[in-house]
């Protein structure tokens, strides 16, 4: 019959390999000594504590909200002042911008107005005559002077 190699110890002795300690691989736990009947009290208990703390941790975040929506409402506030104050600094611009531009106007028309003064006084000038060299007598009429250099100079 044919030897099963199976059965054989492979390799060699093995008589120099070190041993492990047999804890090393188990977890040792600590049994609560709880009878049934004190196990739903203590539940009871952990539930009781957990709600205080639920409880606590609400209020303290009822808290906070609150302080936030104050914050909130302040700073709405402030907000809509704002917002009325930029309006009127707005229309106060406008404003100046008009009168800026109703200002440049005007100014053009002075210009305009000066600049018509300037002509018609140069065509004044052209219209004129001054008399020089006229001897000055006592008791003279200056009318009667004027109108003979008039004559005298004719009508152009």
């Amino acid at each position: 019959m044919p030897r099963l190699l199976c059965h054989e110890k492979k390799g060699g002795d093995n008589s120099l390999t070190p041993v492990r300690p047999a804890d090393e691989n188990i977890t040792l736990r600590k049994k609560h000594d709880e009878s049934p009947e004190d196990n739903p009290h203590a539940e009871v208990k952990e539930l009781t504590e957990e709600v205080r703390l639920l409880t606590r941790e609400i209020t303290s975040l009822k808290e906070r909200l609150e302080s936030a929506t104050s914050s909130i409402s302040c700073c709405q506030a402030r907000l809509e002042e704002l917002t009325t104050s930029i309006a009127t600094n707005d229309f106060r611009i406008k404003s100046l911008e008009n009168r800026d531009k109703e200002v440049k106007l005007l100014e053009n028309k002075v210009l305009e107005q000066q600049q018509e003064i300037n002509t018609q006084s140069q065509q004044q000038l052209c219209n004129e005559l001054e008399l020089a060299g006229i001897p000055e007598s006592n008791n003279e009429n200056l009318h009667h002077i004027a109108l003979l250099a008039a004559k005298k100079v004719g009508p152009g």
